[in-house]
């Protein structure tokens, strides 16, 4: 019986299914780089967290491997980014709480919940909706079968009457008829702003849709209704992002510095901000483009469209007569794409890393980097300092070594 079983599990591991994965060496070292990255996301806002879905949005710009996650693999790391520690701990109380009739009661769904609580620590289970009904059916299920005599007591604070009472004192308190309707007065004007933002959002995302699915040929009118839509909703940056498209350089610079008050750490928005510095012939496209790529360094179309387009702005600066202007480009291209190069050597040497974004060193980015190095170094003449890829260091080894003798034809 051992060996029919092992044969298959054997079988199972080897291959790429579900089990093979998660027994294979990257997987592991994935999920301990990502509750790193995790922990020192966390740090930023330890106590209140940073709101919802921060992981999703953030992730990329703290991530030590380029693996692909927009789920951080832990249910109580989510809350916790979330919420904060304060919001994790009150979670954490909440679940407790509701397992104190499960044990008492000493149910056959204690198993089951503390199994979906220990799980969530390894997985994205509080991502679904459906794991929270289950455990709250299981501890109603657990507080029918503990009975009257076996319920859980409830704090003195958190007591029916206790709340009933505190409840009857303040509405004493708000007896006087002035009082009553300034209290009603505020909470129908908080209602009334909430409303009206809510209109004003559906009215830009309906803007933004027109605009899209707009012709190539209708250009103005798709641009002034993103106008429009972003005028309504002046934090959407793909709305930003997609009028920057239609907009001339200067005024696309102009929106995208603007949209940096909103997300000042997304990539995309840097990103474009340095293509239309870049465009505008603007030195400070450089600095726009190298922290974007910071906030998304794993990304190998990220990284070569950047090389790109200073490789592009050095040969218009040069060609315009700017030639110290188009010289601190080309350095700063090279600095560039030394780091890419780093970057890409350290998770080409490590095999067993998880490289789920296929992060690699490509053609155009070798090329382009190359020819940026020679333009850095044409005042200071030194072309020797440039350093090589693996495959040049492979060409010129191969190249410098003496010929082997070739056997005679008979």
């Amino acid at each position: 019986m051992a060996l029919l079983l092992a044969a298959p599990l054997a079988a199972l591991m080897a291959s790429a299914g579900f089990l093979g994965r998660g027994l294979r060496p990257e997987t592991a070292s994935a999920r301990a780089a990502m509750y790193a990255d995790a922990a020192e996301l966390l740090r930023r806002s330890p106590w209140l967290g940073q709101g919802g879905d921060v992981w999703r949005h953030a992730f990329r710009r703290v991530q030590s491997l380029p693996y692909v996650g927009s789920e951080v693999h832990s249910g109580y790391l989510d809350l916790a980014l979330d919420l904060g520690l304060l919001g994790l701990a009150c979670a954490l109380l909440w679940l407790g709480v509701m397992a104190i009739p499960l044990l008492r009661a000493r149910s056959a769904l204690l198993p089951p919940y503390l199994a979906l609580l220990l799980h969530s620590a390894i997985d994205f289970d509080f991502s679904y909706g459906l794991v929270w009904l289950l455990l709250l059916w299981a501890a109603a299920i657990g507080i029918a079968e503990a009975g009257p005599a076996r319920r859980l007591r409830l704090p003195a604070l958190l007591r029916p009457g206790l709340v009933l009472g505190a409840y009857r004192r303040a509405r004493r308190l708000l007896s006087p008829r002035p009082l009553r309707m300034v209290c009603s007065g505020l909470i129908a004007a908080a209602l009334l702003l909430l409303s009206v933002s809510g209109l004003r959002e559906a009215e830009s995302q309906r803007l933004h849709r027109q605009a899209l699915a707009q012709p190539p040929a209708a250009h103005r009118e798709a641009a002034e209704q993103l106008r429009r839509s972003l005028a309504l909703a002046p934090y959407r940056t793909t709305v930003r992002l997609a009028l920057a498209e239609r907009s001339a350089p200067q005024e696309a610079a102009s929106l995208l510095q603007a949209g940096l008050r909103y997300e000042p750490e997304r990539a995309e928005l840097w990103l474009a901000l340095g293509r239309a510095l870049a465009q505008a012939e603007h030195p400070a496209a450089a600095q726009a483009l190298r922290q974007g790529i910071e906030l998304d360094r794993y990304d190998r179309v990220k990284q070569t469209a950047a090389l790109r387009e200073l490789w592009e702005l050095a040969q218009r600066l040069r060609a315009s007569g700017q030639l110290q202007q188009a010289e601190a480009v080309a350095s700063a291209g090279a600095d560039l794409y030394a780091r890419f190069l780093r970057l890409a050597g350290s998770v080409a040497a490590n095999p067993a890393l998880r490289n789920d974004r296929d992060f690699r060193l490509t053609e155009e980015a070798i090329t382009l980097g190359r020819e940026l190095q020679q333009q850095a170094h044409l005042y200071t003449g030194d072309a020797t300092s440039i350093p090589q890829t693996p495959r040049e260091k492979q060409r010129t080894t191969l190249r410098d070594q003496p010929p082997t003798a070739q056997p005679a034809r008979r």
